[in-house]
């Protein structure tokens, strides 16, 4: 029961925490330059220099601008770090109807492996940026939940994945093909969701995209 209780605490501390957020948006060309040239200090120390090697100080000196101007729109470090990702999600965000549309084209089989490996190759690249940061907040920017906070439909990856499985029935033993779609997309998520959260070394692992491949195929396809 103890136990039970303290799992239930920590749904609930993953569900209700937030990165920081900026203490104001930029208004005039002036200072948005000044935010997007600390969010790209940011992402290069992130990139060429570690999450260890982070700090306020060090953004303001790469960036070329006063720690004091730093503050004036972010709070701390990780308001800055959480803009960064905000960026790249929103990049990435363009680009996932582009593969996306690529699906129609596939096997259920080449379709199913394409999604997983694209889900965790994005995991991998943005744990790698920081990994405390983003095993603790990865869930404020995934890219399916964005999708539906930006207007569209939010349902978009399971629709296409519906029609694909709708081409390819022959090979199934589902009958309800959107519940499927539904279950498959869904069930994925929130299998990596937990392996970064509890298990973080295994995103990187090859093994895991054979056996989630394995996993949604044996759910999918007729004997």
């Amino acid at each position: 029961m103890a136990e039970r209780s303290q799992r239930e605490r920590d749904r609930g501390a993953r569900a209700t925490r937030r990165p920081a957020a900026p203490r104001k948006l930029p208004q005039q060309e002036r200072s948005r330059a000044l935010v997007e040239s600390v969010r790209a200090a940011c992402l290069r120390i992130l990139d060429e220099e570690g999450a260890s090697a982070l700090s306020t100080n060090r953004i303001a000196e790469v960036a070329g601008v006063a720690i004091g101007s730093i503050y004036q729109y972010f709070p701390n470090k990780e308001a800055i770090v959480a803009a960064v990702y905000e960026e790249v999600t929103e990049v990435e965000l363009a680009s996932m109807r582009e593969w996306g549309e690529g699906l129609a084209e596939l096997s259920v089989e080449k379709a199913i492996r394409l999604i997983i490996e694209k889900a965790l190759e994005r995991e991998n690249r943005l744990m790698k940026l920081d990994r405390e940061f983003y095993r603790r907040y990865h869930r404020d920017f995934d890219l399916s939940s964005r999708w539906g906070r930006s207007g569209h439909d939010p349902t978009i990856a399971v629709d296409a994945l519906a029609r694909l499985l709708e081409r390819e029935r022959h090979k199934l033993r589902v009958r309800d093909l959107r519940l499927a779609a539904y279950l498959i997309a869904r069930g994925v998520r929130a299998i990596i969701w937990l392996t970064l959260e509890e298990r973080p070394e295994s995103i990187s692992d090859p093994a895991l995209v054979d056996e989630l491949v394995d996993l949604s195929l044996r759910y999918l396809l007729a004997e």
